[in-house]
């Protein structure tokens, strides 16, 4: 008995001991068998050595030396040199699984190491999809996804390569199906993408063969409109049946105008429907239809809320590619704890309650106007004009219950992303650092909300007389004999298409700075046009104002900046500028933004290359900011070469350093310009 409870009691030992030593050899891998012949059926089998890309090779693609093997080889030799080149491919792909604690499978591996053979271990970093996508777990991806991120990696000396696309588009089908033979397996195909122009991410995109083509690639192009992906024989890709690898080409008409068929100018949602399609927010339904009746999925109405409301992107959770905004939405409360079909339509009131909480709103104490409902999270939305009812039957109605289309989450979303609830336009909420104890008598700061600031050496003080500041006609102006005033405005296409110009001069305005474009915040940062920039600057010259532009930029590198100027400098090619061309970098929302945590040095080496670049075509440059930029963001002493363009929608501004324009309110009215516009005060010295 005892020497059998003593064995019981070693086997226990030794398994436990073991464990370890288990997963290392679950997570240890060769080359299967099968493996090698899926690998051989790619590479032709070529008996002499021969020469590609300045590179000689033998057998199954091995390198070798020029005159290594004088008489050539036999197949078992090139497999033998086959398996000896991949060795150190294994190890990588081992390596690889080791660091990132994976547990992979066979037919997993050796899909990864055909893939390596060909491109190297580049893939490895987690900065690319296809190894976030392993790391992340590929069951929590839709399989078109991981294709996708397999197909991408197809290039030949930088341009497409139809035989390593294929080739890529088979080691996804064995990465995902354990497939050797691309018998049983879904079929993918991919579209070749030219953009003729155009930006795009990828030029290749894969899709899941027998489906209807979704979400195809989005792409800009400066002073142009996107009419659509066509094949060569001019037939326009939309939703048709994925069936084979295809070639297409992106075509453009001249000017920006949206081509839905379907959205209108004189449209209630032309407008949220245009900028958000412009930023990469939301695309066409297919390439020449919006659908804006068409209802929304909870899947689409989570990410579309989620995002505009500065929660950031969320990886999927399961299956479903939405599952990781769900997740996340009940966490927080946002959505009660239940079972949830994300690709049915939802209702209004759902996305009001979403939308309210997601916000941090609280419950409104406003009385209802609408007839049909009585919520108070609706009238906290109602509150900050996020969401508006609907006339019937002379009474205002929400239609709580009704499902909630395409148009109308196109405005919840404009006006989401728009407000001060989300943190985004103007004015932006400007956070208050921690404040610092006083700094001892006579010390060289000053104080800005709660903080004290070190004066910049060099930079000119604020050299303005608030006293000196007044109102007339319901414009600011300012006593001196120093400086002249200028009265002006600043427009874009949310003050319309329909801007009479000539009323705008006879009201007193002086200039109009009006805006050529800008790029979205998202984390692809597209830029985009704004569609009555031109429009605008010929009406505005006509009439006799002078004329200025800006971009607003959410540019992260000189780089970037540079591509806005000059896209600025092509928008407003051949017309008169007289005033100040802008670069209006802005803080929009948190951290997922793609200019949180942007430097001061990279944001000061952004401005001056835009500066520079707008000052080398002969315009005159300038720099537009609020308080928190000024003081927190910019170094002011490193862009003091350019004049300053200050936002501060207050009676007197207080704004410790030199400034040349003053934004004084977002709210002015001007005869002739639709609605609320931004008012300005040029002050030129004499």
């Amino acid at each position: 008995m005892k020497k059998k409870l003593l064995s019981c009691l070693l086997v226990f030992f030794l398994a436990v001991n073991m464990v370890p030593s288990a997963f290392a050899t679950q997570n240890s891998f060769s080359l299967s068998d099968r493996g090698m012949e899926f690998i051989k059926s790619y590479e032709v089998f070529e008996p002499k050595a021969y020469q590609k890309e300045g590179k000689w090779y033998i057998g199954y693609g091995t390198p070798c030396a020029e005159n290594e093997y004088p008489d050539g080889i036999t197949k078992e030799k090139a497999e033998e040199l086959l398996r000896s080149s991949l060795a150190s491919i294994e190890k990588s792909v081992n390596n690889f699984i080791s660091t990132n604690a994976l547990t992979l499978k066979q037919h997993e591996f050796d899909a990864l190491v055909s893939f390596t053979y060909c491109l190297g271990t580049s893939w490895m970093d987690s900065k690319y999809r296809l190894a976030k996508y392993v790391i992340a777990g590929m069951q929590n991806y839709e399989p078109a996804e991981i294709v996708d991120a397999v197909g991408v990696w197809c290039h030949v000396q930088g341009k497409v390569d139809q035989e390593q696309l294929e080739r890529r588009i088979d080691e996804g089908r064995l990465l995902l199906y354990g497939d050797y033979d691309l018998r049983t397996s879904p079929e993918f195909f991919a579209l070749i993408l030219d953009a003729d122009g155009g930006s795009i991410v990828n030029d290749t995109v894969c899709y899941q063969g027998g489906k209807p083509y979704e979400n195809l690639p989005h792409t800009t192009r400066a002073n142009y409109t996107f009419d659509g992906w066509y094949l060569e024989n001019g037939q326009l890709i939309s939703s048709q049946t994925v069936s084979e690898t295809l070639r297409i080409k992106a075509r453009w008409l001249p000017g920006n105008s949206l081509t839905f068929r379907d959205v209108n100018k004189g449209d209630w949602f032309y407008t949220y429907v245009y900028d958000l399609y412009l930023e990469g927010i939301i695309n066409g339904y297919t390439a020449h239809e919006f659908a804006p009746q068409n209802p929304v999925t909870l899947a689409q109405s989570l990410k579309l809320v989620l995002l505009a409301a500065g929660h950031g992107e969320k990886s999927p959770t399961d299956k479903h590619w939405a599952s990781g905004y769900l997740s996340y939405a009940i966490s927080k409360g946002y959505l009660p704890a239940g079972t949830y079909r994300l690709d049915d339509p939802t209702s209004r009131l759902e996305i009001a309650h979403l939308a309210a909480k997601a916000l941090g709103l609280n419950e409104s104490t406003t009385k209802s106007p609408f007839s049909d409902t009585q919520d108070t999270l609706v009238m906290a939305l109602y509150d900050l004009k996020i969401i508006e009812g609907s006339q019937e039957g002379g009474s205002l109605v929400f239609k709580p219950n009704d499902k909630i289309t395409r148009a109308e989450i196109s405005a919840i979303i404009w006006r989401i992303a728009r407000s001060d609830a989300a943190g985004a336009n103007k004015p932006k909420p400007e956070p208050k650092p921690d404040p610092k104890p006083n700094p001892p008598a006579n010390s060289n700061q000053f104080q800005y909300n709660g903080q004290w600031l070190t004066v910049l050496p060099g930079v000119p003080l604020n050299p303005y007389n608030n006293a000196n500041f007044y109102k007339s006609n319901g414009y600011t102006l300012y006593r001196s004999t120093e400086y002249t005033n200028k009265t002006g405005v600043d427009v874009s296409v949310y003050q319309g298409s329909n801007i009479d110009w000539n009323q705008v001069k006879a009201a007193g305005v002086d200039f109009a700075i009006i805006r050529v474009g800008g790029r979205g915040w998202g984390s692809e940062g597209k830029v985009y046009a704004d569609n009555t920039a031109k429009k605008n600057i010929e009406g505005a010259i006509a009439a006799g104002l002078d004329v200025g532009v800006y971009f607003f930029s959410q540019a992260i590198s000189v780089e970037e900046a540079r591509e806005e100027a000059q896209f600025t400098l092509d928008a407003i090619k051949g017309y008169n500028i007289t005033y100040p061309v802008v670069f209006d970098w802005e803080r929009i929302g948190g951290d997922e933004t793609r200019t949180y945590g942007l430097s001061t040095s990279t944001l000061c080496a952004a401005a001056n290359a835009f500066c520079s670049t707008v000052e080398s075509a002969g315009y005159k440059p300038m720099i537009y900011f609020n308080s928190y930029c000024g003081y927190m963001k910019y170094d002011l002493s490193k862009i003091m070469e350019y004049e300053f363009w200050f936002a501060q929608y207050t009676d007197k501004p207080n704004f410790y350093y030199n400034f040349h324009m003053w934004q004084y309110t977002s709210s002015g009215s001007v005869p002739g310009i639709p609605g609320k516009v931004d008012l300005n005060l040029y002050l030129i010295k004499k």
